[in-house]
């Protein structure tokens, strides 16, 4: 589709608008790179997949599905090794939380929801429980650990704190 015949649909008012739904900075980034496609297979795709995500909303409400940061930048930087922040990985335990409240919720209502791709998506969604814990066990604040995050920690403030 050509520039001129976008603007006179207004389509970047259009993806303006769809934008402000999105859950997510990536959400967001998705709506307004998108571009109309010719493609009959791929239309009917996300014709399909916008439906489901409709009728689960419309038996889960608005409240099925909160914000949630975007973690793509933190995960690179545990993939090669780099430390994460106390913040970082309190954005990582938010989108894990999420994940598994998401999972839970279709999984309840599975007999009663008729949608079959967006269940299959969230159900390849790994909840990664152990690593949640681990997070809420060990990260107090967003600049903050727990003296007992680790045996070393513990025993590195324990010297502080008597000096």
């Amino acid at each position: 589709m050509n520039e001129k015949t976008l603007r006179v649909l207004e389509y970047n008012s259009i993806i303006q608008r769809l934008a402000t739904f999105a859950q997510s900075d990536s959400g967001r980034e998705l709506a307004l790179n998108l571009k109309p496609v010719s493609d009959s297979l791929l239309i009917e795709q996300w014709q399909n997949e916008t439906s489901e995500a409709e009728a689960i909303l419309s038996m889960e409400g608005n409240s099925f599905l909160s914000p949630f940061p975007n973690v793509k930048h933190s995960l690179r930087k545990a993939e090669i090794g780099s430390i994460l922040s106390p913040g970082e990985l309190m954005k990582i335990a938010q989108v894990l939380a999420l994940i598994s409240s998401v999972k839970t919720r279709m999984s309840e209502h599975k007999p009663k929801v008729e949608p079959v791709l967006i269940p299959a998506m969230i159900e390849g969604l790994q909840t990664q429980r152990i690593l949640l814990d681990n997070i809420r066990r060990c990260v107090e604040t967003e600049d903050t650990l727990y003296d007992n995050a680790s045996p070393e920690l513990a025993n590195i403030r324990r010297h502080i704190s008597r000096a």
